[in-house]
């Protein structure tokens, strides 16, 4: 029996990011009033040696968590579905991966409802994306190439280019005399990418990424942390705004810790501006830069030490919505504020409320000709600043959508991307004053 095993820890009360450290789990207080306690650890038998990776999401569509890991030293992709009381069934390792699956991400990369499973190769320059099948089981997939490099690192499944499909979006280690860079997989449909594209990441031998919209145009950004050579400089962290169209403009460079490992993206001072951490492995800390709005970051970073060799790094905002209870949507916050004066004034449509597999829908009745539609899908997750969405057509009497944050967004097309947050697609601007949420950001759950 293996002696490496996962804990499993609840948290009760929040106001904290965790960072994960060779050492340990320790924490950072980011508001001086919450307080964080954890429920007793559940341990699990891990099913790889060292278990480098793992990622949560409901894999059979049951409302309960499953998981996936892996490890470079085993060639498996390892799933268990969950019991929905901190347990998990059998470890099964039916999934396919690349020699050496060192980091693993799950999302519904061919929009069948489904999650699939990406991982990276510790030995080889591709990925690997193992299709979900709706019922706890992924089958081999696809290893699309990721162009120059040795081996990647990390990888992130967004839509890059705005056309309603998924795009893949990583990083690669560099041979000798070759500092790695960023991939680019456009996705095709049909399971199917384009050639991968490479561009510099700003410095060497890049790992952690994150995908998020960093100056509030609607178009996916990227922030890299740069690992460092061997003999030094020792890492850096670097942004690249999105045009648009799937490519970026050139990297903004900013210093942090010694050798940067892994980011997470969120709005630490609630002033609706996204920021960034970053765990730096050999300084023993983390760097926080807090954004200005504009995709610019303020200098120098704030730093909090966080155990001897913090490796991984994750944010939530537990206080602000998310289930409380059976039947409870929303906490008390901004975001139930939106969804509140969505119905005040207005009527649920008899019979409205609908699902058709993950995607639930219910349709909204107002004054003067005024109708919505709230729709959201229940397979879709946030994690570490990188959303998941699904493609939904909607009726092309609809204008526009309002997020549960306040955010007016115009429709182009025939389909809108939907998350596991409600939108609210509209046929007209409605009468009644439309809230707003600076404090919250759709990346950070």
């Amino acid at each position: 029996m293996k002696r490496v095993v996962f804990a499993l820890i609840s948290l009760s009360l929040v106001g904290a990011s965790a960072v994960l450290t060779r050492g340990g789990a320790h924490g950072l207080t980011n508001r001086p009033a919450a307080s964080v306690s954890f429920a007793k650890a559940i341990t699990l038998n891990s099913p790889v040696l060292f278990p480098y990776s793992i990622a949560a999401g409901d894999l059979t569509h049951n409302g309960i968590p499953d998981l996936t890991v892996v490890g470079v030293e085993t060639p498996a992709l390892f799933h268990a579905l969950g019991k929905g009381n901190g347990h998990f069934g059998r470890w099964s390792n039916k999934g396919g991966t690349g020699d050496a699956p060192g980091f693993v991400v799950m999302a519904d990369v061919d929009l069948d409802g489904n999650l699939d499973a990406v991982t990276t190769d510790g030995d080889q320059p591709f990925v690997t994306v193992a299709f979900g099948d709706g019922k706890g089981h992924f089958n081999r997939g696809v290893q699309p190439h990721t162009g120059k490099g040795f081996a990647t690192q990390q990888v992130a499944v967004a839509d890059l280019n705005g056309d309603g499909i998924p795009d893949l979006v990583g990083t690669s280690f560099g041979l000798p005399n070759n500092p790695g860079g960023i991939f680019i997989l456009l996705g095709k449909g049909n399971r199917k990418f384009a050639k991968a594209v490479n561009i510099g990441s700003g410095g060497h031998q890049p790992v952690g990424i994150a995908v998020g919209d960093l100056n509030h145009d609607g178009i996916p950004d990227l922030v890299v942390a740069n690992w460092g050579q061997d003999a030094g400089p020792y890492g850096n962290l670097a942004v690249l705004l999105g045009k648009g169209d799937g490519t970026f403009n050139s990297y903004v460079p900013y210093k942090v810790g010694s050798r940067p490992f892994s980011i997470a993206a969120a709005d630490f001072t609630g002033n609706g501006i996204i920021d960034l951490v970053v765990a730096n492995e050999n300084s023993a800390n983390v760097s926080v830069l807090l954004g200005n709005g504009d995709g610019t970051f303020q200098e120098p970073p704030v730093t909090s030490a966080a155990g001897s060799t913090p490796v991984w790094v994750s944010v939530g905002n537990f206080k602000a919505y998310g289930s409380s209870s059976p039947g409870t949507l929303l906490k008390p916050g901004c975001a139930y504020q939106t969804t509140y004066s969505w119905l005040v004034g207005n009527t649920l449509a008899a019979k409205s409320c609908a699902a058709k597999g993950s995607v639930w829908t219910c349709d909204v009745n107002g004054p003067k000709g005024y109708q919505a539609q709230a729709v959201w899908d229940t397979s879709q997750s946030c994690s570490n600043g990188v959303c998941t969405f699904s493609k939904y057509t909607f009726n092309p009497k609809f204008i526009q959508y309002e997020t549960v944050y306040g955010q007016v967004v115009q429709v182009n097309g025939s389909t809108v991307p939907i998350g596991y947050q409600p939108i609210l697609l509209e046929n007209q601007n409605p009468s009644r004053t439309q809230t707003s949420c600076p404090g919250e950001w759709l990346g950070v759950p």
